[in-house]
């Protein structure tokens, strides 16, 4: 299963939403039959390097999780068929309450306990902003294929205590 994301209606976004937004991230795939496949899915809170966070799940989601995916269709009239699944998160089950890295995990129930899909997505309180610039290397001998990037962040009334424990780049 390889899912696609849509944040917001457009297909070329990142996988990157606001918290206490309107913003929708939605994940979708097909299973190349009619045979209906009751997929779960699974959301978790992730640490910067992508290992699992301490942060217990009533911290980050309201409601439930491992839900199954309610929004199947069958093809009609192709070729080959196939069914459609997609999932909406926030949705009407479950509300993301707090900035991260996060990943869903897509579970078939009939085959087996692994995922057969897992995608990372990225809700983000936008309290800081970051500006860039890339200017060729100060090094002339690495001028050629290296590029020097510098950055400003932007963080009036968010006090930043320690730059190199609370900043990941």
């Amino acid at each position: 299963v390889i899912p696609l994301s849509m944040v917001n209606g457009d297909y070329s976004q990142s996988n990157v939403i606001r918290v206490n937004s309107n913003d929708q991230i939605v994940f979708s795939f097909a299973e190349l039959s009619h045979e209906y496949h009751r997929y779960t899915y699974r959301i978790e809170h992730h640490n910067a390097d992508g290992s699992p966070s301490n942060i217990s799940e009533r911290e980050y989601l309201t409601g439930f999780n491992n839900l199954t995916i309610e929004n199947v269709r069958p093809s009609v009239n192709t070729t080959v068929p196939y069914t459609h699944y997609s999932l909406t998160i926030p949705n009407e089950h479950q509300q993301l309450l707090c900035s991260g890295n996060y990943s869903v995990s897509i579970f078939d129930e009939q085959k087996s306990r692994n995922p057969v899909a897992e995608v990372y997505f990225y809700v983000v309180d936008p309290l800081v902003s970051i500006e860039g610039s890339v200017s060729p290397d100060t090094d002339i001998d690495h001028n050629e294929g290296h590029q020097q990037l510098s950055l400003e962040i932007k963080h009036k009334g968010y006090e930043i205590k320690d730059v190199y424990r609370d900043l990941k780049v």
